[in-house]
């Protein structure tokens, strides 16, 4: 609900108002509210603030007594019980913010003790007299990073608000690889020189600018539980069902806090179509929004029956091809990464931008849904992989009697240069966190790679569809609420057999992957509120142009980032447009905006006209 930044300096030190000030105002779409900063001792902290609980001066942030200080950004979903705890603690409030609990909280146990107690998401920053602590929620949903700069510590929401106070770099090695769609699923890594993210479930502590450590607090294997897997796999099927169906509704009913109107993107699909119906009647600010992504693949009349089936109205927004060139410089500018994983992005910020013009503060969403319950098709084709791979594995195991003959004859199968090159330049983050996921379900015997997969996307794919909700909703002043990540839901999610989550029939179901029914206990809750062809609509994924449908002209490279950054030749940069695919020019393409706009300072106006004059959608 709002945006977070400061300065940290050495003892004896006072952080800079002009500063604080600079980050502030480059943070005011996260919360055009109020913009504030405040001082205590080497610290400073500022705030934006996008009221949303206590819409009053109570709410006011950073929050402050004489000693100690907090910004704070997002939504703390049990602040109401913890409330009462403190009041009978003695604790005396001024309003019914959640900030306000998290202060009084902190002050009374320190971080650490505090963190595990939080249903909810968010990123703070608490200053507690001595020391500064940057703290993130479970799954990364609110992000924080920070930098060094000289003997000073600096922080913000974003990247882009550091480069009001420090000479913000492109980190060129971490910004080639968003070619392979890596920049935005790091929990770590930006795409910045010397900027980071404090990860999900970590915290920074510093008792200097020089003196960082942090620490995990949560990990996703956490939760995952042998005795309640035994117990869940126990249970009747229709049994599992009815648990959930309980667990979303109380999530969907903690999520609806708040003081200001709140909505629900419908994409037509069954997981914001469920989450629609779980609000039911009761909020009647409430709004129904989608995206008309004009085309063939236009979700608009799905959407609009998901509405009609609830008996709500639904309000659209229009978004053409063309507007694909129109808009793409300048979310990259917001995604502060470059547009390669998802170019629904676009249609997305223009979804953010129907809701705040319809006074929408917060909105639901069905992001996490495909992660814990298989509705990727890779994720739900894992236990028939290598099934469907026998005649290629016996090729590989054939030719790989005789030394170096795979590596010839079958390159596409063998190398893996690709991979790995890619696993260096994250630090091997992937690699380390599905190695903990494989461990955590170890008691699965065979099925614990299959369990694991899914584990997997939460950490991976599951951040970047994070990192574009808040940035595209964020510039626009709107927050997102993620309904099938409430701690319950992923506890149950995570310790639930396969076999409810994928499940054979005789129906085609998906094209994808025929008879083979994905998210199967979710589609059967979905039954439970919604017509059965809305709860088995297949996934589409909020579609819209793609690299692959962009033919990029010679001139778009010339003399840009690209070019300077790996010495291409005239020649060079003709043959990639005019012999290689579309996908692979689009999607260095989408590096190459984003290097005109951070690396070489170009505006996105600048980059705009370029894209208009060397950028054609075919196909």
């Amino acid at each position: 609900m709002c945006g977070i930044a400061g300065i940290f300096g050495p003892r004896g030190s006072t952080a800079d108002d002009a500063d604080l000030e600079r980050l502030a105002t480059a943070l005011h779409h996260r919360g055009p509210d109020q913009q504030a900063w405040t001082t205590r001792g080497a610290a400073g902290l500022a705030s934006t603030r996008l009221a949303i609980v206590d819409l009053s001066a109570a709410g006011a942030q950073p929050m402050a007594d004489d000693r100690r200080a907090l910004a704070f950004n997002g939504e703390i979903y049990n602040h109401v019980a913890l409330r009462r705890e403190l009041e009978a603690d003695g604790v005396v409030f001024s309003g019914h913010a959640d900030t306000e609990v998290l202060f009084h909280l902190l002050a009374r146990d320190g971080v650490a003790a505090t963190l595990p107690r939080l249903r909810g998401m968010f990123a703070f920053a608490w200053f507690d007299g001595d020391r500064l602590w940057l703290a993130r929620d479970r799954f990364g949903i609110k992000p924080v990073v920070w930098a060094r700069d000289g003997d000073r510590l600096v922080f913000a929401s974003e990247a882009r608000a550091l480069g009001a106070v420090l000479d913000l770099r492109v980190d060129a090695t971490q910004a080639l690889f968003g070619f392979l769609s890596l920049a935005d699923r790091s929990g770590r890594r930006t795409v910045f020189a010397g900027v980071e993210q404090v990860p999900p479930g970590h915290f920074l502590v510093a008792d200097r600018p020089d003196s960082v450590r942090i620490e995990r607090w949560y990990a996703l294997t956490d939760d995952v539980d042998p005795d309640r897997f035994a117990e869940l796999s126990e249970l009747p099927y229709p049994e599992l069902a009815l648990r959930l169906d309980h667990l979303l509704e109380a999530s969907v009913g903690r999520m609806l806090m708040g003081d200001a109107p709140t909505g629900t993107f419908v994409s037509g699909g069954v997981d914001s179509a469920l989450i629609a119906a779980l609000v039911g009647t009761g909020a009647e600010d409430h709004f129904l929004l989608a995206a008309d992504v004009v085309g063939p693949r236009s979700e608009a009349r799905a959407a609009a029956g998901v509405a009609s089936a609830l008996g709500r109205p639904l309000e659209t927004t229009q978004f053409v091809p063309d507007d694909v060139l129109r808009q793409w410089a300048e979310a990259t500018a917001v995604y502060e990464a470059p547009l390669v994983t998802h170019m629904n992005s676009l249609p997305y910020g223009a979804l953010a931008r129907l809701a705040r013009s319809h006074g929408v503060k917060s909105v639901l969403t069905g992001e996490g849904a495909d992660e814990l319950f298989y509705g990727y098709v890779e994720t739900a084709f894992e236990p028939f992989r290598r099934l469907l791979r026998a005649p290629v594995l016996a090729v590989q195991a054939l030719y790989a009697t005789v030394p170096g003959l795979a590596k010839r004859v079958l390159p596409e199968l063998s190398d893996r240069r690709e991979r790995d090159l890619a696993d260096v330049t994250e630090d091997y983050e992937r690699r380390r966190l599905s190695a903990e996921a494989l461990e955590a379900y170890a008691f699965a015997g065979r099925q614990a790679p299959r369990l694991a997969a899914g584990l997997d996307m939460l950490t991976g794919h599951l951040l970047s569809l994070l990192h574009r909700n808040d940035r595209m909703g964020m510039a626009a002043s709107v927050e997102s609420r993620f309904p099938f990540l409430d701690e319950d839901v992923v506890a149950f999610a995570l310790n639930l057999p396969l076999a409810a989550k994928l499940r054979w029939g005789p129906d085609r179901h998906d094209r994808k992957h025929p008879f083979l029914r994905d998210k199967a206990v979710l589609r059967d809750v979905a039954t439970r509120h919604l017509p059965r062809a809305v709860a088995d609509r297949p996934k589409d994924g909020f579609p819209t142009v793609g690299h692959e449908q962009l033919q990029i002209a010679p001139g778009l490279f010339t003399d840009g980032w690209l070019a300077e950054a790996l010495g291409w030749s005239t020649d060079g940069i003709r043959h990639l447009c005019e012999e290689e695919p579309n996908v692979v020019a689009g999607r260095l393409a989408s590096v190459e905006v984003f290097g005109r706009l951070y690396g070489c300072g170009q505006t996105p106006d600048e980059v705009t006209g370029l894209l208009g004059r060397h950028v054609r959608i075919v196909g």
